[in-house]
């Protein structure tokens, strides 16, 4: 187990993406850290230190060597479109 810090404006999501290249693991980390994220107001996790699993996967190994932080709150623009460009365009109302 190792202790990451929650950057600015990444939620629990992001996390489970950069360490473990899923959101599946979401659950398994508020388990883990039910004790540091009990006493959360209004949902701001920033600057928290959490224990998450240090045993990774090869996209997670891609991230580090990329120093990738991942932060959806920070959409990025690829060839016009983002993660919330299908949202704001009405693709899926």
């Amino acid at each position: 187990m190792a202790e990451y810090r929650i950057t600015d404006g990444q939620s629990l999501f992001d996390v489970a993406l950069q360490k473990y290249g899923s959101v599946s693991n979401v659950i398994d980390m508020i388990v883990n850290n039910i004790d540091e994220l009990v006493n959360i107001n209004n949902g701001n996790i920033s600057n928290k230190t959490i224990t998450v699993d240090d045993s990774s996967l090869k996209l997670v190994q891609d991230f580090l060597l990329k120093k990738v932080n991942i932060n959806t709150s920070n959409p990025v623009i690829i060839d016009g479109y983002s993660f919330d460009f299908g949202f704001t365009q009405g693709f899926f109302s």
